[in-house]
């Protein structure tokens, strides 16, 4: 059996909608953590997909980690790449999160169990920054991305049974 292993460095980048890459100076955790004490206002732009968002749909809740760690060339972004075997969202790559369980307090508390189980992430080692809005998707969850700093990054250990691969992306490419 061949494993694909993801080389970021070959994949394309372009700009999206005509904005330039976001200034170099801008890609520390500082800056980052700042934004996130000041966050700027933020409406949807639903248009064209209504069908996706009705008014009577009932979403479950979840949560994803954005986890970025500090490295000596900058920062990266922890990906996984699902099990080929789940039932939903088979071989995707994504950032480690899930549903909202019962015991959770919270959509944070969330996504650091989901790391915790999905990629052995102690919460203790994360300093969460605070989220970014939600995300509704079109197999019916809500996806509440939770950004956080990860300290002194551990060696990880993937459950076989969810996480196929356990890969960083350095954010300055």
């Amino acid at each position: 059996m061949t494993v694909l292993v993801f080389d970021p460095q070959s994949a394309t980048i372009d700009a999206f909608a005509g904005e330039a890459a976001l200034d170099q100076s801008r890609l520390n955790l500082a800056w980052i953590r700042q934004r996130f004490d000041h966050p700027p206002k933020w409406q949807p732009e639903i248009s064209g997909e209504p069908s996706l968002f009705p008014a009577d749909k009932n979403f479950t809740d979840a949560s994803v980690l954005i986890a970025l760690v500090e490295r000596e060339s900058g920062l990266h972004l922890l990906f996984t790449r699902r099990t080929a075997h789940l039932a939903q969202h088979p071989g995707q790559i994504s950032f480690p999160g899930g549903q909202v369980d019962a015991t959770d307090n919270n959509i944070i508390e969330t996504a650091l169990r989901e790391a915790q189980e999905e990629i052995g992430l102690n919460k203790e080692r994360v300093d969460v920054f605070g989220t970014l809005p939600d995300y509704f998707t079109g197999t019916g969850y809500r996806v509440t991305p939770v950004v956080a700093a990860v300290t002194s990054l551990p060696v990880l250990e993937s459950n076989v049974n969810e996480v196929a691969e356990i890969f960083e992306v350095p954010l300055p490419i």
